[in-house]
């Protein structure tokens, strides 16, 4: 039995996939409900995230993970608590789906712990672009990424 395509979600020309380090891109430590608030509509109005799309937020603690997922619903929220642990679950997240199946992958951090991640995804031929703070973007990611978006 053939079944036809009504959502737009199956089409890798409308849909995108952002992995966000919401600790960095909010430049705070600790993570209040009206911060994550702050960075999800920076991020919607930057990028244009729409339902459409599949968005993963990670973090490095429990306060961190009950204020986002409290402030922004919807996304996959993942998290490894300790040093570098956000880092380490959107890595680990990033193998986990069909870059494919995605129009543009976006990448929203500064660290340069993601320049391999963002390279090999480059190099697989999917669009991918860097998105963080002038002031969180290290080097080693910045030449990693074939496009960057300041914020």
């Amino acid at each position: 039995m053939k079944t036809r395509k009504t959502s737009e979600s199956k089409n890798p020309q409308t849909r995108k996939l952002v992995f966000v380090d919401i600790e960095n891109y909010a430049g705070e430590p600790m993570l209040s409900q009206e911060v994550v608030g702050k960075a999800r509509e920076s991020l919607t109005g930057l990028i244009g995230i729409t339902a459409n799309d599949l968005v993963v937020v990670a973090t490095s603690h429990t306060a961190n993970f009950v204020n986002a997922q409290l402030a922004w619903r919807g996304p996959r929220h993942v998290g490894k608590w300790g040093h570098d642990g956000a880092d380490l679950a959107l890595i680990e997240t990033m193998g986990q789906y069909d870059l494919g199946s995605f129009s543009e992958i976006y990448v929203v951090t500064g660290d340069g712990i993601f320049a391999d991640a963002v390279d090999e995804i480059a190099s697989a031929g999917h669009i991918v672009t860097v998105v963080s703070r002038v002031a969180a973007l290290s080097r080693k990611l910045e030449k990693a990424a074939p496009k960057v978006l300041a914020a």
